[in-house]
């Protein structure tokens, strides 16, 4: 199984829920912690990034406004890690967020993502590891 090591200093996006049920595309900045349960479920967090982009029309060529733009269009929140120190950063806000059930996902997706217990929609910060078990640094060689 994947671990958070194998992705230290690499960009790595993966998805979690509110308590209220609204979605949120983090991204680590190849920095931030990543919950240990995105990497027991990293088939499916991978397999919602793409049901998510095809929602939104967000192209991997695309500039990083556009794509923001594009998946806060498509209903969600969108939180990137402040080099090195943290914490995850609303960059995307919705203007119509959508809970979980309006964006039609298969059980298995939506069982992939992440639940944390805060609210996107009050939080401009987050900072999972104060609340979930994450593995936040490289393994040591």
């Amino acid at each position: 199984m994947k671990t958070r090591s194998d992705f230290y200093g690499t960009e790595f996006d993966w998805f979690a829920t509110d308590s209220a049920g609204f979605v949120a595309w983090m991204m680590s900045g190849g920095y931030g912690p990543i919950p240990d349960a995105v990497f027991q479920q990293l088939d499916e967090q991978r397999a919602l990034e793409e049901h998510l982009t095809k929602l939104s029309g967000y192209s991997t060529r695309d500039p990083c406004g556009r794509m923001i733009w594009s998946l806060s269009a498509a209903g969600l929140f969108l939180y990137d890690w402040k080099y090195s120190t943290g914490p995850y950063r609303r960059v995307g806000f919705p203007l119509l967020p959508k809970r979980v059930h309006k964006f039609a996902l298969p059980s298995e997706l939506r069982s992939a993502l992440v639940p944390l217990p805060k609210h996107f929609w009050t939080n401009i910060s987050l900072r999972p590891e104060l609340s979930l078990p994450c593995t936040c640094e490289r393994a040591e060689p």
